[in-house]
This record gives C-alpha cells, structure tokens and sequence, in this order.
C-alpha cells in the first residue's frame, strides 16, 4: 500500500491485526505487572479522595493508566485534571440537559456511529468532512465557540454512556492477552510474539470464555478525506483540534484504531500541523490506507457492517442515522438509537435518561447558531423528567459507576 507521509504510514498486510488480535491492557487480560500498577493507581486515588468502587469502574481506570504507560503517578494527575474539569463544567448536568434537537443537529458535524461494529465489537464511526460544506461550515461558525465546546463533551458523553455499554453489551470476540515472557528454561514456552490459537486460550490465560465480559471502551474511526480540499482542512482545524485535544486530556484511549480514506496528495502537509494534537499512543492508530481501502477494512470489519462506500455492503451514508443490526435493536427493544441524552445499563440491559433530563418540549425555532447561554437549557429547563418508580435509583451523594445519579427507566 502506498504511504502518503513519512510520519503515518498505510499498514501493510502484516501489520493489519487478525479478528481477535494480541492486546493487553483491558479488564481480564491485565499482565502481572499492570496488574500491580493498576491496584498502586486504585490506591493512590483512594488516597486522594478520588476514587471508591461506586464512582468508577475498573475499565475507566484502566484507560487512564493505558494513556500514561502504566505509570501510576502519571495516570493520578490526568485523572485528578478531568475529574476537576467535569466539576468546573458541571458535565454530567450539561449531558442530562442538553436540549434533543440541538443534540440531534450536533452530530453532523463530528464522528457518527454506523450503528455497526468492527469483527471484535468495537463501535464503527464514520466522519466525512466534506460534508461540512460552506452552509454546514457557516452554521458552525454562528454557534459561540462556548457552545461548539459543550456540543463535543455532550456528544462524548453519549459515546462513553450509550454507545460504549450498548456494544458491550452485545456479542464480542474477547481480546487475547499477550504472552507472557518466555520462560528460557521451559523449552515449552511460546515467543513473546506468538499469537495462541483459539482452541488454546481457555488453557493459556482461562480469562476466555464464548460470551465475553470485557467491556468496549473504545471506537473504530473511519475518517474520510474525499473531496476536501487544503483551504477546507485549513478553515476546519480549529473545530478539529478541539474534539481532538479533549479526547486526549479527557477521554483517554477511546479511540481503538482511526483509518484514514480517500487522503489527498497533501495530507502529509496536514498531518504535520495536526501530529501535535494527539499524544503519541493515538498517532500509533493512525492508519493511512491507499486508494482502495476495501480489502483492508474488510480483515477488520465484516462486509455487513462495513458501508458500501468504503467496499462493504452496508447502505450508511454520513447524514444517516445508525443502522443498528438485529443484536442491537434487541437490546434495546426498538428498531432506533434513542434521541437526546441517553444512557445504557449493560447490568440490566435496557436504556434510559440520565438524572435531570429535560423532556423536549414542542418548538418551531431552531438551535442552529444560538449562543450557549440562549441553548444551554432554553424553553426546556422547567420540564425536569421524574424518575420511573420501580427503576434503577442512586443516591444523590454517591455516584454510580457509569456517572448517573438516577437512572430514568424508559422501557
């Protein structure tokens, strides 16, 4: 495959991972000594006041130590830098209230869910920039810079409260743990590169079983460069590089592998102003396929799950919204994803509104450039939705691990 710069380069066949790749670093496959680094992190958050088992799952935790390389200081300074700043943004109240329409509007201008996954269950997003035209480009820019701020946190958040459990959910391949290092004196050991087989991971690790427990914590991001050109890429960075730099600081190692399709000739231009927003683990995700992406996709994602044009057979464009297949409308229980902040109970498996949600209330106007203080809760903020009797319940002072004080029952 052609390489488009020195610094991202397309993946040759070799490189390109199996269904069920090698992967450490997740809740069941933690090596010994992550496994030691890990309970040091839990400990140091404790310690700092930071962390109970009722505020945070151990797959959160994990993301922050991943991000840092295992250093367990490293990992307490981001994670006490993000839960600041979802105190000082007051996230968990701007995703409950965030109005449905303007929710519904935002995602057209960041990543999609296809409503698909990738062969290990791993959410498949699709972000075709030239469909940020000049009227969608326009729009964006009559939107206070503010306000395009909340419009990614909230969307984040519905990736780390809805999209994330939904596919955790649903029926994944495991990831396989890495070897460990061979023991030189057992002539029966494996090279540290050896991939076992599926018929001997039972044996090897005994974490593997049919119906795998390991959450999703991350997404599959095809970017789609087609038809855009420098002047585009130019006038689009700053609203890149915010959604960008705000995975990095906040959301860590959410992004399982980004394959970048249709790259024009000038991308490694682009790469060379961008590289920097992302730390060095994410640009090792990075993937630049040649002109025909399909065959490597497709060792990635199932034909079915892949949309047409990218060498599937999926009918997805960018504005749809996701085609969810028949494992996901049954967890659900409906044929749709849910407008408006959502969030899924992997547990209970059934969806619901977070704490707070403001129930959408008839309007002819239009959320497209209002300022943040005119959209940040509008005609809606009275209309506080009560709490199913019966459902899911958390104390107002304890938070439960995937940060909903209340769980709104909706099915």
């Amino acid at each position: 495959m052609s390489t488009t710069s020195t610094t991202v380069t397309s993946p040759k066949a070799e490189d390109v991972p199996p269904a069920q790749e090698a992967v450490s670093g997740v809740v069941g496959t933690l090596t010994p000594h992550q496994k030691t680094m890990f309970d040091s992190f839990r400990a140091i958050l404790q310690k700092a006041n930071l962390y109970n088992p009722d505020t945070h799952d151990d797959a959160t935790l994990i993301r922050f130590l991943r991000a840092r390389r295992y250093d367990p200081a490293k990992a307490h300074d981001q994670f006490a830098k993000t839960e600041a700043w979802r105190k000082e943004n007051d996230v968990d109240n701007l995703y409950a209230t965030f109005p449905t329409e303007e929710m519904q509007r935002a995602k057209l201008f960041y990543p999609r869910w296809t409503g698909r996954r990738d062969k290990q269950g791993v959410p498949v997003y699709v972000y075709r920039l030239a469909s940020l035209d000049s009227t969608m480009q326009k729009e964006l820019n009559a939107t206070s810079e503010r306000r395009r701020y909340e419009r990614i946190v909230a969307l984040w958040e519905f990736m780390r409260l809805f999209t994330l459990p939904l596919c955790s959910a649903l029926p994944h391949a495991p990831p396989l743990p890495v070897p460990a290092t061979p023991n030189p004196s057992s002539p029966a050991s494996k090279a540290v590169n050896d991939i076992p087989a599926a018929s001997e991971i039972a044996t090897v690790t005994g974490v593997v079983s049919p119906d795998s427990n390991v959450p999703i914590t991350s997404v599959f991001s095809i970017i789609d460069l087609g038809g855009v050109s420098m002047t585009t890429m130019w006038s689009l960075r700053h609203h890149l590089q915010q959604a960008s730099e705000l995975a990095t600081a906040h959301y860590p190692e959410t992004l399982h592998k980004i394959a970048v399709v249709n790259a024009p000739s000038f991308f490694g231009t682009v790469w060379g102003w961008i590289k920097a927003w992302f730390d060095e683990g994410t640009r090792t995700k990075v993937h630049v396929l040649d002109s025909n992406p399909g065959p490597t996709l497709l060792t990635m994602i199932d034909a079915e799950n892949l949309p047409k044009i990218y060498g599937g057979q999926l009918d997805f464009e960018f504005a749809d919204e996701p085609v969810l297949d028949a494992p996901a409308r049954e967890a659900l229980g409906q044929d749709s994803v849910p407008a408006g902040p959502v969030v899924y109970d992997v547990a209970e498996r059934k969806w619901g509104r977070p704490a707070g949600y403001v129930e959408p209330q008839p309007s002819a106007q239009t959320v497209a450039g209002e300022d943040s203080d005119a959209t940040a809760v509008g005609s809606e903020s009275s209309a506080r939705s009560s709490v199913d009797e019966g459902t899911l319940r958390k104390s107002d002072s304890v938070k439960s691990k995937r940060r909903w004080l209340n769980f709104s029952s909706t099915n």
